[in-house]
């Protein structure tokens, strides 16, 4: 049976596929070691199994806050760049609307997921932008 493709997004693959393939590039930029013990601690002191991880995402993230305390915001944002651009990637036909800068790690998930299914499903054409920080703002304006 062929797999019909979507930009570069085969039928099978679903949000919690693309979420998890953005999480391991953020957390591979630290390095195949600490990415490796991230999951580890993850599974073994607070029983989160990756997979798990998109539909737990606040227990994802308040397991961050524990591990690295103030700095998970820092990766919690490498997680939602990476994430954008595998979206943003899929070219699905969705329209630009803007997103406030304090949009927190579990929010954007929820509304990028949510944008995400209804764009598949043909309902709505919705394309996020994110602007992750004041200064990406500012830029954009420029």
């Amino acid at each position: 049976m062929k797999e019909e493709t979507l930009g570069v997004l085969s039928c099978g693959q679903n949000f919690d596929s693309i979420l998890l393939e953005a999480i391991d590039d953020a957390l591979l930029s630290l390095g195949v070691g600490p990415k490796a013990s991230i999951y580890g601690s993850l599974e073994k002191k607070y029983s989160l199994k990756r997979g798990e991880i998109p539909r737990r995402i606040k227990d994802f993230s308040d397991a961050l806050d524990k591990i690295f305390g103030l700095a998970a915001r820092n990766l919690e944002i490498i997680f939602m760049k990476k994430l954008h651009s595998k979206i943003e990637s899929l070219e699905i036909g969705m329209v630009t609307e803007s997103v406030p800068t304090d949009l927190t790690f579990q929010k954007y998930v929820c509304t990028v997921r949510q944008s995400f299914d209804e764009a598949l499903k043909g309902r709505k054409n919705i394309e996020l932008e994110f602007l992750i920080n004041e200064g990406e703002k500012k830029e954009q304006r420029q």
